[in-house]
């Protein structure tokens, strides 16, 4: 689950610098070969020098290492592959699907309801392991149980867990191999917690799976789409990306706009007009200036700005903010206003971010030592350089404030 790209440029809002703590900056040469991923409680790094490196829920084969057991430091993971041919890496709530830059997909973690595509029935995968009959691939999506591939050609292939039709491909019924649904052109694909999403080439935004807070637009269409159907309700918005959580979709227009449906429980449409506990239809997020990337899970969402600023909002209970604030916000907080972010993810209440400092930055919940480092059960203000993406060594990280 997770993300989403691009556009324009615009102004620099301030909130007071004393809410925010000072990053550590590192030499970073080539930004734009760091990747940083969120599953459900683990986070993953791949570094400039191919190293990759996770953190976090590793007791189900998350991180791609033999051992599984939570790791609240940085360690070498991924076994086997080499992350320099890492295009990108998408987590799921106990899974990770890795994309090679040759268009081959690997997997690892939780292989229950056949999340890793293999076609063998097993509890887990402990090291990355290559989904067959996939070539060809340019983007991946990751839910939870149910994993994505979008080819080349504009094909999605989709497996893994089914009780709401999230495959895809009809039915029900879990498929421990990808299956090709029946969508052409498709430009972009993404996972929810139980439905998926895919932009096509016209801009007609389709939907499957789970329905129940109209995620997929009007419920009256059937809590459970076991066919990709067109989501007329976004018909209107000229979207140029995509974002799913757990219970909502996002969707990023081409002036940067962010709009959002689905659950509202914890004000995660993050909408100043609308209160209600669920939109079938899309609601535009209060954001003052123009989005390039939205990542989303369960209760709490970020947006990064062309600016290089990050909004977060819904559920922030334990320090998701990164401002010392840990209420619950109905509206998207500017809670990073240096300019200077690159990339993000997040996860079961936990922040990841990338700055062009070269400092990968972390915020909120730690039971599972998702923040990188052993000290407190949450954090409320953001941490720099758990780990050192230059040189691809642990250096210590802040202690809690």
């Amino acid at each position: 689950m997770k993300k989403v790209l691009s556009l324009l440029l615009c102004a620099l809002l301030l909130l007071p610098c004393a809410a925010l703590a000072d990053a550590t900056a590192t030499d970073l040469a080539d930004t734009a070969d760091v990747l940083v991923c969120n599953g459900g409680s683990f986070c993953l790094a791949v570094c400039a020098d191919g190293t990759v490196l996770g953190w976090g829920d590793g007791r189900h084969g998350e991180l791609g290492i033999a051992a599984r057991k939570e790791y609240y430091r940085p360690v070498e993971c991924a076994t086997g592959l080499d992350g320099r041919q890492i295009r990108d890496i998408q987590g799921g709530n106990n899974n990770t699907v890795y994309l090679l830059k040759d268009g081959t997909v690997y997997t690892s973690g939780i292989a229950s309801h056949g999340a890793q595509g293999c076609g063998v029935s097993k509890k887990s995968n402990n090291v990355p392991t290559q989904v067959p009959g996939l070539t060809g691939i340019v983007q991946i999506g990751a839910g939870f149980g149910q994993c994505a591939a979008l080819d080349s050609d504009g094909h999605v292939w989709c497996w893994g867990r089914s009780n709401y039709g999230q495959v895809g491909d009809g039915s029900k019924t879990d498929r421990w191999k990808p299956v090709q649904l029946s969508l052409e052109n498709i430009v972009q694909v993404a996972c929810g917690g139980k439905h998926c999403i895919a932009l096509d080439s016209e801009g007609r935004l389709w939907g499957w799976g789970q329905n129940e807070k109209g995620e997929l637009g009007s419920r009256k269409n059937g809590k459970a789409i076991t066919s990709p159907r067109v989501i007329t309700e976004a018909a209107d918005i000229d979207i140029a990306a995509i974002a799913a959580g757990t219970e909502t979709i996002f969707l990023l227009d081409t002036e940067g706009r962010v709009w959002s449906m689905g659950w509202n429980r914890y004000y995660q449409l993050g909408c100043e007009s609308f209160t209600g506990p669920c939109s079938e239809t899309p609601v535009q997020v209060s954001i003052p200036e123009p989005v390039r990337e939205v990542c989303a899970y369960s209760s709490h969402v970020m947006a990064i700005t062309t600016s290089g600023n990050v909004y977060i909002w819904g559920n922030t209970s334990h320090g998701q903010l990164g401002t010392g604030v840990t209420t619950t916000r109905s509206m998207p907080v500017l809670s990073w206003d240096r300019g200077n972010a690159v990339s993000g993810s997040v996860g079961s209440l936990v922040v990841t971010m990338y700055t062009t400092d070269g400092d990968v930055i972390v915020t909120g919940f730690n039971r599972r030592g998702q923040l990188g480092y052993k000290t407190g059960r949450e954090c409320r203000f953001w941490k720099a350089n758990g780990v050192n993406l230059y040189t691809s060594t642990v250096v210590e990280a802040w202690s809690v404030q």
